[in-house]
Order: structure tokens, then sequence, then C-alpha cells
């Protein structure tokens, strides 16, 4: 009788979980990102009040990999992010084909690296199992003057040819400030759902 009644409530809790990879070329910002995420949607229940993470100050590099688990109101993220670094990319290859979304992080103000930061996307979508699956790509680094809008983010990682494959969102974001972190990951988990269309959104 337990077990039936475990099996009853196991089945009216449960709440999907959504495997995500967070990548990026090093010192993008993925890891300040992921604090943010972290205190914006927390795995346990706590008060509303969100502050800047004073851990910001104290991060270095991913050298192999960070696990977080995102709680929203009717989903579960769990997102790894993986050190971005030419060395570390290959590690990417052990949890790509696990993951159902992309989010890719872009520092908006380094122009030089973005052929890199486009190049390594591209081969990164190009795996079959990640073909039609969904990407938010964090235009990061928003609250410096010299930075780039999102629609010149999105034509320097040519993401209109991949348009009509699946919903992708280029999402303009500070890892100082934590703005527009939210509406990203709310954004993707719209995409995730069985009602998604394919989208090429830019705020």
């Amino acid at each position: 009788m337990f077990s039936l009644v475990q099996g009853f409530y196991e089945e009216l809790t449960y709440v999907p979980e959504h495997p995500v990879a967070l990548l990026g070329v090093e010192e993008s910002g993925k890891s300040s990102i992921l604090e943010w995420l972290k205190l914006y949607f927390p795995s346990t229940r706590r008060a509303n009040r969100v502050e800047r993470p004073s851990s910001l100050q104290k991060i270095t590099s991913t050298v192999g990999l960070n696990v977080a688990k995102l709680r929203l109101p009717n989903e579960r993220l769990l997102v790894w992010d993986l050190g971005g670094a030419r060395a570390l990319r290959p590690i990417w290859e052990r949890y790509i084909d696990e993951a159902q979304a992309i989010i890719w992080v872009v520092d908006s103000t380094d122009t030089e690296r973005m052929d890199e930061s486009r190049d390594a996307l591209k081969k990164l979508i190009s795996r079959p199992h990640l073909k039609h699956s969904p990407l938010l790509v964090f235009a990061n680094k928003q609250d410096l003057e010299n930075a780039m809008d999102p629609v010149k983010v999105s034509l320097a990682l040519d993401m209109f040819s991949d348009a009509e494959n699946r919903p992708q969102c280029v999402q303009p974001c500070s890892a100082e400030t934590g703005d527009g972190l939210k509406d990203g990951i709310e954004w993707l988990i719209k995409s995730l759902g069985e009602d998604a269309k394919i989208e090429m959104r830019i705020p």
C-alpha cells in the first residue's frame, strides 16, 4: 500500500528536468552568469530578494565542469558549465550529446574573438543530436559602452543561416549586474516545450 501511495505522490509531484550545456570560449563570463542563475532560480525555496553574488569577485575560468540545478515553477534545468579554453573543449563531447539545449555565452566587447566563437559554436551545433535543439546566446557585457548590440552579435555568429532549424534567441545581458539573464532562461524553458516554435528572437 505504501509503495502505491508513494507512486501516486511521485507522479503528482513529478517535474521534468532538462540537461543544458553552458558553453563559450574562455573569459566570456559563463561562470559568473551561472552564479546569477543559481540566485534567480535556486534549487530550494528562498526569499525573493536577489543581490549581486559576492562570489563574483573570486570567480576564475572554469577548468573542467561546474554543475547547477535551476528550479522554475514547472521545470528544472540541470546546467553543465564546461571550460571554454581550447585545450578543454574536447571535454564538451562527453556531455553535449545528453543536452537538450545549448546556452552559448559571448563577450560582446571582444570583437577579435567573435570568429573563434562562431567557429566553435558552428562545430558544436552541427552534431546530429543537436540539429534541432534550442540555442540561447547570452550576449554578455552589455553594460559596457563598446559592446556589440544583439543584432550584430547574431550576424557575427552567422545565426541566421541556421534560423530554420531550431528555436534561437540572442539575449543581451550583463554578468556584472544580472540584467537580461532571467529573460533568457524563461525563453529557453518555453523553447523546450512541446508547442515550441522555430523562431529567431532578438529582444
